[in-house]
């Protein structure tokens, strides 16, 4: 955030922008699986994996505990959770998701809790953990769109909800760049590619973003929404009396 001098860095100006935005792509990388390697063909191009990395590592532990008859467990990896098998006495996995406003808030400060059955990963994706504060003051989070080279800021954070946790990694990062109608369709798309798999999506967004669903609920700072399979499995438990206000409800215990 600062530099050598103790002050806010600028950010990137529309040119180098629109040269950074040349150098990425799947069509710079050639992958030989006879050889067995990876070549880049750009020099300015480098691979990351901070999208799927610890999705991956997280579901490969699951697996391993597995292989030692490990029955029942839950791997936190910070923002990735992988629920193994089921609870040990048959009730659903319970699972909170932060305030994006006051994300180092203890679990029971989360802004709304998620329930689950069964062997399940709950990832999140959003713009509070890592951030670049520049000079004009903004808070830049860290998951770029690629469409505008800009961090993505059309939500506060997308947590999804599926067996695997690396898919969970992958997914929440991608449906956090996308529209909700967008997401939809990727969501749509992945189940039929995956024999109707668990997929789960909860979207929390400021209060100007607004989406055209029933699956809604209103808090005084945040629009949340969910997809169908979570009905009823969402609880709103902070700013309670503004999510009654707002919706007419009651409030949840």
């Amino acid at each position: 955030k600062l530099n050598t001098n103790g002050e806010y860095r600028d950010i990137p100006n529309g040119e180098e922008l629109e040269e950074s935005i040349k150098h990425k792509g799947w069509d710079k990388i050639i992958i030989d699986d006879e050889n067995n390697t990876v070549f880049i063909t750009d020099p300015y191009v480098s691979l990351d994996v901070g999208s799927v990395a610890k999705g991956y590592a997280t579901q490969r532990v699951a697996e391993c505990l597995v292989t030692e008859n490990v029955k029942n467990a839950v791997i936190d990896a910070g923002g990735n959770l992988k629920a193994l098998s089921g609870k040990y006495n048959g009730k659903e996995w319970i699972t909170g998701i932060r305030n994006p406003n006051n994300p180092s808030l203890s679990p029971d400060d989360s802004l709304l809790t998620v329930q689950y059955s069964g062997d399940k990963s709950a990832v999140t994706s959003g713009d509070y953990e890592r951030a670049f504060i520049a000079k004009d003051g903004k808070s830049y989070s860290h998951i770029i769109d690629p469409d505008t080279t800009y961090p993505a800021d059309k939500y506060r954070s997308v947590t999804i909800i599926t067996t695997d946790a690396g898919v969970a990694d992958c997914l929440s990062t991608a449906l956090f760049c996308l529209d909700y109608e967008d997401g939809l369709k990727v969501i749509e798309q992945y189940k039929k590619d995956h024999d109707n798999a668990f997929l789960e999506v909860v979207w929390v967004a400021n209060k100007d973003i607004n989406f055209e669903t029933g699956n809604i609920y209103h808090t005084k700072l945040f629009n949340i929404t969910y997809t169908e399979g979570l009905k009823g499995k969402i609880n709103i438990i902070n700013d309670k009396w503004y999510w009654w206000r707002y919706t007419g409800n009651n409030v949840p215990n």
